[in-house]
């Protein structure tokens, strides 16, 4: 103090300057106040924590974040599943939603160009059958004088055109519709080795 006098004072984890915290046994989370995310608070867990006004983590040759490389923690006891990495920004975990993985989400976005190019060939055979009568219709006359009739040629024109758009339609449907399905099993379901979101990593 001013008269020269040491103070001692507890030890604070938000009020440091910069702090960097090793244990052996730590309720890590607690003590830095950080939100528990999707991997949760480390409890009566061996623990590093380093904070400070700006804290940077350079690699010449790479960056890896890796979790659970043994079985066992640093109290001998079993890790029973993965747990994932969260970035959370703010410190505020209300947010956070799982990562999209890269390949799978291209290999999804390209099944649907693919499925939206072939209903593009769908229109596209509708419209040449729609010329089709149309150009028949402007090619129509009737044989008789008075009382229209209806014309056989132009009746079978139309009554082919309607047949071939009604199987060619169905079946294009039916197609669409199972192959809408198959990309919502194979991208968006999290059973499916090729869902779309990280099963472990987070972000907000």
């Amino acid at each position: 103090d001013r008269n020269g006098e040491e103070i001692y004072v507890d030890p604070s984890m938000k009020k440091d300057a910069a702090r960097i915290y090793i244990s052996q046994k730590a309720n890590i989370d607690g003590y830095f106040k950080l939100a528990a995310g999707k991997v949760g608070k480390s409890t009566a867990r061996s623990g590093i924590g380093i904070k400070a006004d700006a804290v940077r983590i350079i690699g010449r040759e790479g960056i890896k974040l890796i979790t659970r490389p043994e079985s066992k923690n640093s109290q001998g006891g079993k890790i029973e599943f993965v747990k994932g990495i969260d970035l959370i920004a703010g410190n505020d975990d209300s947010g956070l939603q799982p990562m999209v993985k890269g390949d799978d989400l291209i290999s999804l976005l390209i099944s649907l160009v693919d499925q939206i190019g072939q209903l593009n060939g769908i229109v596209q055979g509708n419209l040449t059958a729609q010329i089709t009568v149309n150009t028949a219709m402007l090619a129509h006359t009737h044989a008789i004088p008075g009382s229209p009739l209806p014309d056989p040629v132009f009746q079978g024109i139309v009554a082919g055109m309607q047949s071939k758009l009604g199987i060619q339609g169905a079946i294009s449907q039916a197609l669409s519709r199972v192959g809408g399905e198959f990309l919502k099993m194979k991208y968006l379901k999290p059973v499916s080795p090729t869902y779309i979101l990280s099963r472990y990593n987070n972000t907000n």
